[in-house]
């Protein structure tokens, strides 16, 4: 969660705890109505930072994913290039197929890699985020339910 909500999120839970209570009630208070309501709105217009950053994360991942294709593709083009070059040698043609496909390999084994190293990190930052979304959002919802339990 993001400082600038854990703050927001502070000062209502500080608005609430410091309230003074009404006369004959244990469990009511006296809040500041407008106080409390920017409090909430700036919360709201907060939470959106959260979910760009999320977005932020998945074009991140895209584009490592990109990379890791065009490197791949690179690769293979290198092994074909290689490939040809030794296939057209007669003395060593057998251990230029050998090569290719052992290139070949190795560069879909690095992509196979690269490819789930970026997933992972990518899955990874978006739990994380979801988590804060999910934290902030059961905040707020306890907020309200307190909110309620006021009137």
């Amino acid at each position: 969660m993001s400082a600038m909500l854990q703050d927001l999120v502070h000062s209502l839970y500080e608005i609430i705890e410091d309230a003074k209570s009404i006369p004959l009630s244990s469990d009511k208070c006296i809040i500041d109505r407008d106080k409390v309501l920017y409090l909430i709105n700036e919360t709201i217009r907060c939470m959106p930072e959260d979910l760009n950053m999320a977005r932020d994360i998945v074009d991140r991942r895209n584009h490592i994913l990109s990379e890791a294709k065009a490197q791949a593709e690179a690769v293979l083009k290198n092994a074909e290039k290689e490939a040809a070059k030794l296939i057209s040698e007669e003395n060593i043609t057998t251990q230029a197929q050998k090569e290719a496909r052992e290139i070949l390999l190795s560069a879909q084994t690095k992509s196979g890699e690269l490819r789930k190293i970026s997933s992972d990190f990518c899955d990874d930052s978006l739990k994380r985020a979801e988590e804060g979304v999910a934290l902030i959002l059961e905040e707020v919802k306890t907020t309200r339910r307190r909110f309620k339990g006021i009137k």
